[in-house]
């Protein structure tokens, strides 16, 4: 089965050595939208597990990849690379440093397939793979936000609650459908809808 990411491309991004502008790619479980920080999916969930195939990927939408030594991990990982003075970005500082969220501007999202065995990626407009998702059973679980008086309609559907988290959610392999008045919060989906126009 393929591998599903959800792929950001931004503009802005300011090297940590020579502060000049660059675009970097931030990855995330597409599935995941629901985890949103100041309105931007929150990156850091596949910051270190890129795939050497992804160098090629991000070189198609202008974002320098390289596998270099970090410091920090003490071993090498795929990183950003400044296309102005060669520094590593390691991803302490595109993904984790949040304050870079708020001065970066989205370029492009969409969502990719790997096919491991073949090495490929098919890139999904997001519109066309959020429309694939509704129609279809949940990948994974998707945790819902269920008003307290309408608990018992959304058990009787098939929804779970987490007694350890205090949280709904609908089981993976699940049709979504009769679950989308409560998917997700109306303030995470209405920033999600802007990040995706």
């Amino acid at each position: 089965m393929a591998e599903q990411w959800g792929i950001q491309i931004h503009s802005g991004y300011m090297c940590h050595k020579c502060d000049q502008q660059m675009d970097i790619m931030l990855c995330y479980k597409p599935t995941n939208t629901i985890f949103l920080f100041n309105g931007y999916f929150f990156q850091t969930e596949l910051a270190y597990e890129k795939t050497p195939t992804m160098i090629g990927l991000a070189k198609k939408h202008g974002v320098l990849l390289e596998t270099r030594y970090s410091a920090f991990l003490k071993k090498e990982y795929i990183m950003h690379v400044c296309p102005h003075c060669d520094t590593g970005q390691g991803d302490n500082y595109v993904v984790v440093d949040n304050q870079q969220i708020n001065s970066t501007m989205m370029k492009e999202s969409f969502v990719v397939e790997y096919d491991a065995e073949a090495e490929l990626w098919d890139e999904i407009p997001l519109e066309e793979w959020r429309r694939r998702l509704n129609d279809g059973p949940a990948v994974r679980p998707v945790r819902l936000v269920v008003p307290i008086m309408e608990k018992d309609r959304a058990l009787k559907l098939g929804a779970i609650w987490n007694p350890r988290d205090k949280s709904w959610f609908v089981p993976g392999g699940m049709d979504l459908k009769p679950f989308e008045q409560w998917l997700p919060p109306a303030r995470a989906q209405s920033q999600a809808k802007e990040l995706m126009e």
